[in-house]
């Protein structure tokens, strides 16, 4: 069974046409991120959803440290349970 990992979403779906509004406009958003890497990404956009989840963005640091961390989260999940 093929899994999909979409975090952190605001880098990984940047201009992406099919998705939210909010997401069809962001280009350039930096990773790893940070408040200070997201300036001129949150300057670029005028939808203040997108301005709000850029922010949320930085201030959560995604670096290859945190994607590893959810990934072993969801390992962790899917032996508790019995998922793939």
């Amino acid at each position: 069974m093929l899994l999909n990992f979409y975090e952190p979403f605001p880098f990984t779906h940047q201009a992406a046409t099919w998705s939210s509004d909010w997401v069809k406009p962001l280009r350039m958003v930096p990773y790893p991120s940070s408040t200070e890497r997201v300036v001129s990404a949150i300057a670029a956009v005028v939808d203040e959803t997108a301005k709000r989840n850029l922010k949320q963005y930085g201030e959560q640091q995604w670096d290859a440290a945190k994607i590893e961390s959810r990934i072993a989260e969801a390992a962790e999940w899917a032996k508790k349970y019995g998922g793939p």
